[in-house]
């Protein structure tokens, strides 16, 4: 079971739900403009406000003496953790690219279209860094990390990424309702994230069942 209660979870939950319908308002017409991108991180600069100026705060309030000097502080496991963080953002980076440019190989292999290839192969692939973070925070106890987490994966790429992308470059999409019977999903699964939480403060095993059936009735979906 995770423990997923809070103020802060739910509210956050019912965010995700406006994340996950305002791009595809947004890409109604076909195009996901340089105004649509700044309204998205407008969204994500005001979510952002919101959590930080938010008093009732969820989760586990950590107290740490005073922090050492920083020539002390480089010799110490800080230091260490900082540069394995930045070497692991350089590799994300390098995989990034390969994966992008994989994701193009095979949809012009197997003549499918690049969006299926995304959701199904690239998604799952962006999703294991995910799954072993979660794993390695439920063997700590670190349940509301695993929540943190998984919320942020969803939130940050629907607003700031995406409104990134859009500023540099605009996107034009020809599968509108390819993308909008994907949000559905998400929109279920954010619906019954916040039921959960909101009815019992936690994940139990049998609604992480769940939320796996409806991914596989999604797959399912997406290839026939």
């Amino acid at each position: 079971e995770i423990e997923a209660g809070g103020k802060t979870i739910q509210s956050t939950a019912v965010f995700m739900m406006i994340t996950a319908l305002l791009p595809i308002a947004l890409l109604f017409d076909g195009v996901l403009s340089r105004f649509d991108g700044i309204i998205l991180i407008g969204l994500f600069v005001g979510y952002l406000l919101w959590l930080f100026l938010k008093q009732d705060k969820s989760g586990r309030i950590y107290h740490h003496e005073k922090d050492p000097p920083f020539l002390l502080a480089l010799l110490r496991q800080e230091f260490r953790d900082i540069c394995t963080v930045l070497l692991g953002i350089v590799s994300l980076v390098a995989a990034s690219i390969g994966i992008v440019n994989a994701a193009h190989f095979f949809a012009e292999s197997l003549g499918v279209p690049v969006l299926l290839v995304g959701l199904l192969v690239t998604g799952l692939g962006n999703a294991l860094p995910e799954i072993y973070f979660a794993i390695a925070s439920a063997r700590r106890g670190e349940t509301q990390l695993i929540i943190g987490n998984l919320m942020g994966s969803v939130i940050v790429p629907a607003t700031f990424v995406l409104g990134l992308v859009a500023i540099i470059h605009p996107i034009t999409s020809n599968s509108y309702i390819f993308a909008v019977n994907s949000r559905v999903y998400l929109l279920i699964a954010t619906i019954l994230f916040f039921i959960f939480t909101k009815s019992k403060e936690k994940i139990s095993y049998s609604e992480g069942v769940i939320l796996m059936f409806l991914y596989l009735v999604f797959v399912f979906d997406v290839i026939f």
